[in-house]
């Protein structure tokens, strides 16, 4: 595997920068070292060019309370559905009893490992549904 170089831009993480940051509900990678998974997804498009709407308060509530629909919601925010994985791709996971967010990046899944508590990639992930930021025609 050949990465991409690393970050020079101050204030922004390359994708592979984000390798091995700890996983904390809620926190943003430049503000708190750590990440969540639409945080993660978020600074991977962001990488690429790509704004998407921040998660609010609200939505953390709703993911506290057990409401994983409000992944479903994110997404469909973000774009619309696709079957194809690219570099600007979001992919839902099914993560044993709930879902998390992983960003395609190098042929293979940035996403928040829960056995490691921290971000890990894989080519091999237990996806659920692709996304495509943007609008489709």
């Amino acid at each position: 595997m050949s990465w991409s170089g690393h970050c020079q831009v101050p204030g922004q993480f390359a994708p592979v920068d984000l390798i091995g940051i700890p996983y904390r509900l809620g926190a943003d990678p430049l503000k708190h070292g750590a990440t969540d998974c639409v945080n993660l997804c978020r600074t991977v498009l962001a990488w690429y060019g790509i704004n998407t709407p921040a998660p609010t308060r609200q939505w953390y509530r709703r993911l506290r309370d057990g409401d994983t629909a409000v992944f479903w919601e994110e997404l469909e925010s973000w774009g619309y559905r696709t079957t194809t994985a690219a570099a600007t791709t979001v992919a839902l996971l099914k993560i044993g009893t709930g879902y998390g967010l992983a960003a395609y990046y190098e042929e293979g899944w940035l996403y928040c490992n829960a056995q490691m508590n921290r971000v890990a990639w894989s080519p091999f992930v237990s996806i659920e549904a692709v996304y495509c930021p943007g609008k489709s025609n």
